[in-house]
């Protein structure tokens, strides 16, 4: 058998593009993206479903992001956009674990709805609203008692004898700014919060004073002619209650709103400096070297 070998030796291989390693580097982001969505999904279900069945949801949600990806760029779409695109389109994480429950109890039938509706429960379940309750009872616990211990109407007066101009200052601003305040700190539930922390403050506001103003007029352990400075007016807790619950809670959602814009403008400039340094590392790269065949006759 005759060999022959060539005189001009073909070369083929991967030709290197001038965007090539930005490219790449901005599918290892975006690929991250999509991981940190299917983990959201798949949480939830570690103490629901068994890892086999997990592993299977997982694949098959990981292909339809692909799939609707890969139809968003035939369109025209960056890398980016498709990616949030496709994200957007495949809907709540939350709603799509609950589905999975569902779907796979009527699929098997090992488990009753009670089960899994036990089972899924904690772990479905809203954030809790302890640490939007802590803030808002600061912000506006202080002050109430600035205002019931006279303190705030003193330093008032030093500089202004308006009062009308002092009660709608504490009627209506220092609730909608302590709320503003409340859902730019809590991470989770502002409004929530802020309606624990007023029906807390309620108690020594309302219904303890009332309390013991009821049983002074009725002669109750308590002298009706006595003076007890330590025991506050529910009147203004009265008076204040409806729109500090009101412009308190309007302040809190408005925060609340800031605080997650804010969130998603930092997971953005985080990504986009990830980014950033990945095509600053692949800049000095050299590009890969083509494959040498020789084509044998």
């Amino acid at each position: 058998m005759l060999e022959h070998h060539s005189e001009e030796n073909p070369e083929t291989g991967y030709v290197h593009q001038p965007g090539q390693e930005s490219e790449t580097s901005f599918n290892t982001a975006s690929s991250e993206e999509m991981e940190d969505y299917l983990d959201q999904v798949i949480a939830p279900l570690v103490r629901v479903l068994p890892r086999s069945k997990r592993t299977a949801i997982r694949a098959h949600l990981s292909a339809q992001l692909q799939a609707s990806v890969a139809a968003h760029r035939e369109l025209g779409a960056t890398y980016e956009a498709a990616i949030q695109a496709a994200i957007r389109q495949s809907g709540d994480p939350e709603l799509i674990s609950q589905r999975w429950v569902v779907e796979t109890h009527a699929q098997t039938g090992r488990q009753s709805q009670r089960q899994v509706t036990l089972q899924s429960a904690p772990l479905l379940k809203p954030p809790s609203a302890r640490g939007a309750t802590l803030a808002a009872l600061g912000l506006f616990g202080l002050p109430y008692v600035a205002d019931v211990t006279t303190w705030a109407g003193s330093n008032w007066a030093t500089h202004s004898n308006n009062t009308i101009t002092y009660y709608r200052f504490f009627l209506f601003s220092v609730p909608l700014l302590a709320g503003l305040a409340t859902g730019l700190v809590a991470r989770n539930r502002p409004v929530r919060g802020v309606l624990n922390a007023l029906g807390m403050l309620s108690i020594p506001a309302i219904l303890l004073p009332g309390l013991l103003l009821g049983l002074s007029y009725a002669n109750v352990l308590i002298d009706k002619n006595a003076q007890f400075p330590w025991m506050p007016n529910p009147l203004p807790g009265l008076c204040g209650l409806v729109p500090w619950l009101l412009l308190g809670s309007l302040g809190a959602a408005v925060g609340g709103r800031l605080h997650t814009r804010a969130a998603a403008l930092r997971t953005r400039l985080s990504r986009q400096l990830r980014l950033h340094r990945m095509e600053r590392t692949n800049i000095g790269r050299p590009s890969p070297k083509p494959y040498e065949i020789t084509l044998r006759v």
